[in-house]
């Protein structure tokens, strides 16, 4: 096996927080890893980036309690291998982020998160297909769906989450999608908050029908159910969510598809379900390299954090756009509101904007300024936290393709 460049080089108050989509990064030098698409045969891609940022929270407290700031040098590692074929697809991407405080070194941390997606046509109209992604990361608040609430904390979090079943194309206008989904979450132990922070596991199934019944409308139907076992199966609630669905190309560049239907959960054997509307509605425009979005949803969430389940309504919105060749603009933002069925536990209201400014002055070079800002209020005393990063960081990998 030999390599050969292929492209040119191309570029202590308890929060409760929601760890859900729309949530910002508490990492904000270690974005969800993103697969990129992947040109013919084999291709491996290593990148670093190295960041300068000033963190304005680095303890993760309230301004209650009072907070710390301190410098932080984070350099980021990554790899990317993948293939592509006459019928399969494959992507494996790893992502490290080891951060380095100037003065507060006993917060000098280290973040691990990796993704994988499988895709293997059998036929002309079936595809198996499957995605797993795991992090380790020293605090809590890690960008995974559909887990609830946990409290924000600096204590290290394993997370897996997995997806994998098969679309079924029986035309041209119909597709047909099952899979199995299984997520878990660990935390270190931690007395102090142990009885409101827990980890467990969930595994569930959905299933989705969209038919094309006109060249820019899609309708359709999806399911999806969750049973959820915090810690150590002491306790079990079930989510149901059920949906009509409604896809249209309002133009060329600029798609609407939402949702309407209603959710069930019941927390606990014995007990009484609940239910309520169910909506979501997502706005796209793509043209070339400028893209925005937003999108709102409503439904039922299990909560690992607190053992039950949670009213989930959020509202989120994201921008990319360049400027001229060698610049990009981007922002992404949410609002989030989680109120808990169980009025004893904590509701979380919570927002985050991350805004960036890009340079590339050459294709494998990228010169990044960027700012996050984050803020979570249980409206409990001392349940208010806010935190600012803002830092310049350089980016560079370098495509390879693999010869065998």
């Amino acid at each position: 096996m030999t390599i050969a460049p292929t492209l040119r080089h191309a570029a202590a108050a308890l929060v409760a927080v929601g760890v859900g989509v729309g949530v910002a990064q508490a990492q904000t030098t270690m974005p969800t890893p993103q697969l990129p698409a992947t040109p013919p045969g084999w291709v491996v891609t290593p990148s670093v980036g190295v960041a300068e940022l000033w963190d304005d929270n680095v303890a993760l407290t309230s301004e209650t309690v009072g907070t710390q700031g301190d410098y932080v040098t984070a350099v980021s590692p990554g790899v990317n291998l993948g293939y592509r074929g006459r019928k399969s697809t494959l992507g494996v991407l790893y992502s490290g982020t080891y951060e380095f405080h100037q003065s507060l070194t006993q917060f000098d941390t280290v973040d691990h998160r990796a993704r994988g997606e499988f895709r293997r046509r059998l036929s002309e109209h079936v595809t198996l297909f499957a995605r797993d992604a795991f992090a380790r990361s020293p605090t809590t608040e890690i960008l995974a769906p559909s887990t609830g609430l946990v409290v924000l904390r600096r204590r290290t979090t394993r997370f897996n989450d997995f997806r994998g079943g098969v679309e079924v194309m029986p035309s041209a206008t119909t597709t047909i999608t099952a899979a199995y989904t299984s997520q878990w979450i660990e935390l270190a132990q931690d007395e102090q908050v142990a009885p409101l922070l827990r980890g467990g596991r969930s595994d569930g199934a959905d299933v989705a029908f969209e038919q094309r019944v006109a060249t820019r409308v899609s309708v359709g139907a999806r399911y999806n159910g969750t049973r959820a076992l915090v810690s150590d199966g002491d306790e079990r609630f079930d989510v149901q969510n059920t949906l009509a669905t409604l896809e249209v190309a309002l133009t060329q560049t600029l798609t609407f598809n939402g949702g309407v239907g209603y959710s069930w959960q019941r927390a606990g054997i014995g007990r009484d379900t609940e239910g309520a509307p169910a909506y979501e509605a997502h706005l796209l425009f793509q043209r070339q390299r400028t893209r925005w979005e937003a999108a709102y949803i409503r439904s039922f969430l299990p909560s690992f954090g607190f053992g039950g389940t949670v009213q989930n309504e959020e509202l989120m919105g994201s921008i990319h756009a360049p400027l001229g060749r060698y610049f990009e603009v981007g922002a992404n933002g949410s609002i989030r509101d989680n109120d808990p069925l169980d009025l004893r536990n904590l509701a979380l209201r919570s927002k985050s904007l991350t805004a960036r400014f890009a340079y590339l002055p050459v294709r494998w070079l990228r010169i990044e300024v960027f700012n996050q800002y984050s803020n979570q209020n249980t409206r409990v005393g001392g349940g208010q936290l806010t935190r600012s990063q803002t830092g310049v960081r350089l980016t560079t990998q370098h495509p390879m393709r693999l010869r065998w």
